[in-house]
């Protein structure tokens, strides 16, 4: 019995190794298997974490491809690659469209430039008698702001003294001295006495609306007539006399209302406060007739001074050279110095003229004509009458004859109109 028992304890533990052995291998196995679900499990969760993010970047895309998986867990998938050629074409597209609006802006910009351009250029194509009036005007304009007072001297010096006047220089000096001689320098000492400094442009307003237009149409008008007759280059001596007689005739017949407003506000005869005022004080008094006295003796003295003064000018210039008058430098200095030898000899000749029209403009009444005035200034001062005021119309007029012409010929060049 006992030995029964021995013996099959001796023999039991290779079985019971055996079914140990069994039992944990069956477990490893299990614990492997278990493991691998897990892995398999983290795997899917990883791909449906990664196919949600690239599902969420680009939903288009997806929604295109409903009808199958459009992504793949396998990131050398050609797929992939199209949401790489995805990402690219949207790129190009904003650089396109970026590309596109910086060459609209830039366009914009090109075209504004263009219209201020074009803007230019219409002014600058504008009639070549219109600029030639335009640059006339502003020449004469210049001129008329800086030499105005002289002007006044000037009317003051050829209207007849009153009593008043008289006493006012010299309260000593009888009124029977009518002919006593008055200068410059006691007309000015008197304004600025009595008056102010600026009451030496007194009738500026006047001058400005005579004179503007007034230079602006002369120098239109030479401008229209050697296109007209086919002038090129400098005129002839008689083309530039006949040439300066009619562009001043017609400017001044235009003119004359003005003129004469211009004559009475300088002198001190009339006191009116404002050109509408004389206008209609001049109408309602002494009707058309009243807004053009002076008119014969105005183009005796305008016309024949233009016409000599412009075949001056260009003798002048002749004698002087085209290489001197071409010199960007010395041009403009050589022009003005041909426009004070013009205008002293051309104030000269006209000057007895400005006097017959200065006295029949401020004493309409008494002097109706021409034929009025002659004899009484030979009578009242003898010849030398006829050159009263002289000093200051020869300064004035020249030195605006020179300004502006020099102004116009420096911007004609410019503007390229010869």
């Amino acid at each position: 019995m006992l030995q029964e028992t021995a013996q099959s304890t001796s023999s039991s533990p290779p079985a019971a190794t055996s079914t140990i052995s069994s039992i944990l291998l069956t477990a490893k196995q299990k614990e492997v298997s278990s493991s691998q679900k897990v892995s398999n499990s983290q795997s899917s969760d990883k791909s449906d974490s990664k196919n949600r993010d690239i599902n969420c970047s680009a939903p288009t895309v997806a929604n295109k491809k409903s009808d199958h998986s459009f992504f793949s867990s396998d990131p050398s998938d050609s797929k992939f690659l199209n949401i790489d050629a995805y990402s690219d074409t949207s790129r190009a597209t904003e650089s396109k469209s970026t590309s596109s609006s910086s060459q609209a802006e830039t366009g914009q910009s090109t075209i504004s430039s263009e219209q201020k351009s074009g803007s230019f250029m219409d002014l600058h194509t504008l009639h070549p008698i219109f600029k030639s009036f335009l640059i006339g005007s502003v020449s004469g304009t210049c001129s008329t702001v800086l030499f105005q007072p002289l002007d006044l001297l000037k009317t003051r010096l050829q209207q007849a003294p009153s009593p008043a006047q008289l006493r006012s220089f010299s309260p000593t000096v009888p009124f029977s001295a009518a002919t006593t001689p008055i200068s410059m320098v006691s007309i000015v000492s008197q304004i600025l006495r009595n008056e102010n400094l600026f009451s030496l442009w007194r009738g500026m307003t006047p001058s400005l609306t005579r004179c503007v237009p007034g230079v602006g149409l002369y120098f239109a008008t030479i401008h229209g007539l050697k296109g007209a007759f086919n002038i090129t280059g400098e005129p002839t001596a008689m083309e530039s006399l006949l040439l300066g007689m009619t562009g001043r005739s017609f400017s001044g017949v235009l003119m004359i209302p003005f003129t004469v407003i211009k004559t009475r506000f300088e002198s001190k005869v009339y006191q009116y406060s404002s050109i509408r005022e004389a206008w209609r004080c001049i109408y309602a008094q002494e009707g058309v007739r009243g807004l053009t006295c002076g008119l014969v003796p105005t183009l005796l003295r305008d016309a024949p001074f233009s016409g000599l003064y412009l075949m001056m000018y260009t003798s002048t210039k002749k004698a002087i050279g085209p290489e001197w008058m071409s010199d960007p430098t010395f041009g403009p200095y050589v022009r003005f110095s041909a426009g004070i030898v013009a205008g002293v000899g051309a104030s000269l000749v006209t000057q007895p003229f400005d006097v017959i029209k200065t006295k029949m403009q401020l004493y309409p009444d008494k002097f109706t004509s021409v034929r009025h005035v002659v004899p009484y200034v030979f009578q009242r001062y003898g010849i030398q009458g006829y050159f009263k005021g002289i000093m200051p119309r020869m300064i004035r007029r020249t030195l605006i004859a020179a300004m502006s012409w020099t102004l116009y010929e420096q911007l004609i060049h410019s503007l390229g109109l010869k």
